[in-house]
């Protein structure tokens, strides 16, 4: 996924999977873009300009680059991310619609990237920590099928049309579909009936997909953005 921030564009990914290209040493990392002409053609980039966020335990990572006009995406800005005000001024949280857009790994199409949509909803806020693999983190919990191939997608929280907020019934008089953050991974269960947590790439047939995924704030993307800037200062 690609956002804005001031003049600059990023691409965002979860850190673990630039990471699991590091550990197997893989120094180039290409994204596939789709284009107009109903194509698709690879962007090159080096793995060493890919920024974490500063704290290992955010599972963020961003690359410095832009869209070009006959590339068929769309850069979101960071207004469209789900802050803390955008809860309590829309009384949003648990129950609420979420969507999460990505590429499902046995059907990436040939030409082009074949991108899906699954539906489900906010589960947990981020009041306490989750625990990971890679340490408790920050993080909501979302109540949707998450398949291994999803890591780093983006997540949206979608209120509606229409709330009942303090007590009335409130028409929407703007975009109500906002950046909830990034999938981590999911919740697994062994069969041994253990609670674990996967990252989404790591799957085996020992494991059971609980349908609860992990999803990494929306404020820890704009951390690791800020942080990508400072680096340019």
């Amino acid at each position: 996924m690609t956002f804005e921030d001031k003049n600059s564009s990023y691409y965002v990914t979860a850190r673990h999977v630039i990471e699991g290209m590091r550990r197997k040493g893989i120094q180039e990392v290409f994204v596939r873009l789709n284009t107009k002409s109903q194509q698709s053609e690879w962007l090159s980039s080096e793995l060493a300009n890919w920024v974490h966020h500063p704290d290992h335990t955010v599972d963020v990572s961003v690359l410095c680059a832009g869209l070009l006009p006959h590339h068929d995406h769309v850069s979101l800005g960071t207004s469209f991310f789900a802050v803390q005000s955008t809860f309590e001024e829309n009384e949003a949280g648990p129950g609420d619609e979420m969507i999460i857009t990505g590429l499902f790994k046995h059907h990436t199409g040939d030409s082009r990237n074949i991108p899906i949509v699954r539906v489900g909803n906010l589960a947990a806020m981020n009041e306490v920590t989750v625990t990971t693999q890679i340490g408790q983190i920050d993080a909501y919990l979302a109540e949707v099928r998450s398949i291994g191939g999803l890591s780093g997608s983006p997540a949206f929280l979608n209120l509606g049309v229409t709330r009942r907020i303090g007590g009335k019934v409130k028409q929407a008089t703007s975009d109500m579909i906002f950046l909830l953050g990034l999938v981590h991974g999911h919740y697994d269960e062994f069969l041994s009936r253990q609670d674990q947590v996967s990252l989404d790439d790591d799957l085996s047939p020992s494991r059971i997909n609980t349908g609860i995924a992990i999803i990494v704030p929306s404020e820890k993307i704009m951390e690791a953005i800020q942080h990508a800037e400072a680096l340019k200062a």
